[in-house]
């Protein structure tokens, strides 16, 4: 009788403590997803102070200075050093975008640098704002509830693209808008047989341009009528895809132009 209840209260304490911990796991996921909430919607108020037209600036070139930081991304970088800018696309999502010396450190922490693995979205730590690279690239976890980068996948259909054909990115010295032309999975394995290395920055030449252009337009699981020629400035989204080993989902956009008539 005695073993019998000393059985009955260690299994009466096991669940009492896989009750707590179960506990502390959805509270923290909870308050988790509550501080994403609070960080978009400030994200989303520094957009609505920004200029909605896309800002002029002066040509670039190695020598020139570059222009004056915008007054919200300034204010940013007053938060955190980090900031380059705010991503807004999907209709109403506005993200941060953090740029550090790696490409692992925003994987796993929040703008304000808590740790976090939702992480945050992030430039690839070799772009350059001025002079621009030719294409910035930006990161992001694919979350399952649909913050970071989770609902970049609705991009795989061309209706969705239709409704929402802009991503408008706010960096520091300008504001501009820019629209899909290519959408593909891929694996960083490089062993395998889907991977591509979408991850070029800069092309020694316009046939260097005009051959990844060519490339992504030849993966894309989406004929998307865009034109693009050289010395149209690019920004790449790239996400997790689980499809595919490692895999990748890329969506790869251009510059809009006045004849684009989406500005």
């Amino acid at each position: 009788m005695r073993r019998r209840r000393r059985f009955f209260a260690l299994a009466e304490g096991a669940l009492i403590l896989v009750f707590l911990v179960l506990a502390a796991i959805i509270a923290n996921r909870l308050l988790a997803a509550r501080w994403i909430r609070e960080e978009e919607r400030a994200a989303a108020e520094a957009h609505r102070s920004l200029a909605v037209s896309v800002t002029a600036v002066p040509e670039k070139s190695d020598d020139a200075e570059p222009p004056e930081i915008q007054a919200e991304i300034r204010k940013l970088m007053r938060q955190n050093e980090d900031a380059v800018g705010l991503l807004h696309f999907d209709g109403d999502r506005t993200l941060y975008v953090c740029q550090t010396t790696d490409n692992s450190y925003y994987m796993t922490h929040r703008f304000d640098r808590s740790e976090d693995p939702a992480g945050m979205i992030y430039m690839d730590y070799r772009n350059a704002l001025w002079p621009r690279s030719a294409n910035l690239i930006l990161y992001g976890h694919n979350m399952r509830d649909g913050s970071r980068f989770g609902t970049l996948k609705r991009f795989e259909k061309t209706e969705h693209i239709e409704e929402y054909p802009i991503f408008q990115l706010a960096e520091r010295y300008e504001t501009v808008d820019y629209m899909p032309f290519a959408v593909f999975h891929t694996s960083v394995d490089a062993a395998d047989e889907s991977f591509y290395p979408y991850d070029q920055i800069d092309f020694a030449d316009e046939n260097g341009f005009n051959r990844y252009v060519r490339d992504v337009k030849e993966r894309s699981i989406l004929d998307l009528p865009v034109e693009v020629a050289y010395g149209d400035r690019l920004l790449t989204l790239v996400t997790c895809h689980s499809g595919i080993d490692r895999g990748r989902l890329v969506i790869v956009c251009r510059e809009v132009k006045p004849e684009d008539g989406l500005s």
